[in-house]
């Protein structure tokens, strides 16, 4: 059995990304539509990929 985190309802993708680095898991969804944090990727998991762009002021 795979241990994984079900994230709540409430918790924004930003947020998830977030906890997910920083505990060395993969973001994923399941068949059930649930989103969870877990170690390894199962059959039938799709994994979320997560790029936070950051506004900046570009050099002139």
């Amino acid at each position: 059995m795979i241990n994984t985190i079900t994230l709540p309802d409430e918790a924004t993708v930003l947020e998830a990304a977030r906890q997910a680095a920083a505990s060395h898991l993969h973001l994923v969804i399941d068949r059930d539509g649930q989103t969870k944090l877990t170690p390894i990727l199962a059959p039938g998991m799709q994994k979320i990929a997560v790029h936070a762009k950051q506004a900046g002021k570009v050099a002139a």
